[in-house]
């Protein structure tokens, strides 16, 4: 598999073949890449993310490596327990480290607003309702 390193580093690869993963813990992993058999360069690429084309990824194992849920919350309603704000989940992001909602608030016409997708930020729930209870930070909206 094709990968694209970035941020780019001068002096070193900007794409490379994975030779091997494994995994190490949580979201980390060593990651094996063709012609990166040099330690001095191995050291440039530490930190870098890797990016994948979608079409180079097997989909079903993309839903596997998601947070618990977050395919199937497009659609739900949620509600901010601080601040009170209520609105829905407009599309779920997977990002280098990791997961934001695009939300929209009922009326507040500023369109979507990010939030990281955490559990410390979830506070309940409930999938018969599809309704999600967030503790969000105060003023996260305001931003």
């Amino acid at each position: 598999m094709r990968v694209h390193l970035v941020p780019p580093v001068i002096d070193a690869p900007r794409t490379a073949e994975v030779r091997s993963v494994r995994p190490v813990s949580g979201d980390s992993a060593i990651v094996s890449l063709a012609g990166v058999d040099d330690a001095h360069v191995a050291d440039m690429l530490a930190g870098c993310h890797c990016l994948v084309a979608a079409d180079d990824v097997d989909a079903a194992r993309l839903e596997e490596a998601a947070p618990a849920g977050a395919p199937g919350l497009v659609g739900w309603t949620f509600e901010d327990r601080r601040s009170g704000l209520c609105g829905a989940v407009a599309d779920v992001r997977r990002m280098p480290g990791q997961t934001l909602l695009a939300v929209t608030i009922a009326d507040d016409g500023h369109g979507e607003h990010l939030v990281p997708f955490v559990d410390e930020f979830v506070a309940e729930a409930d999938a018969g309702a599809r309704h999600l209870v967030l503790d969000l930070p105060e003023g996260l909206f305001e931003l």
